[in-house]
């Protein structure tokens, strides 16, 4: 089995993340060079440049955490835990 690169790992991290977060597993992150956004349970975030620039992995997570914060995605209140 082939290495993944740093940029692949990224990518497979941050859509479990997304999912863990969200508390469902058919969330869809897509990685986009267009602006950012969501439809159901669709996803399509900023794509970092190959070498992982920290201000371009940040934006992409912020989206990808907090739905939002893409314009015309709805907001989502917290959930509350027992």
């Amino acid at each position: 089995m082939a290495d993944n690169s740093p940029l692949e790992n990224f990518k497979q991290v941050l859509t479990g993340t997304a999912r863990a977060i969200a508390h469902e597993p058919e969330v869809e992150i897509a990685f986009t060079a267009d602006a950012p956004t969501q439809s159901g349970k669709n996803f399509r975030v900023p794509m970092p440049g190959r070498a992982l620039p920290a201000e371009q992995v940040a934006e992409a997570r912020g989206f990808a955490w907090k739905p939002e914060a893409i314009p015309g995605s709805p907001r989502r209140e917290p959930r509350e835990y027992a």
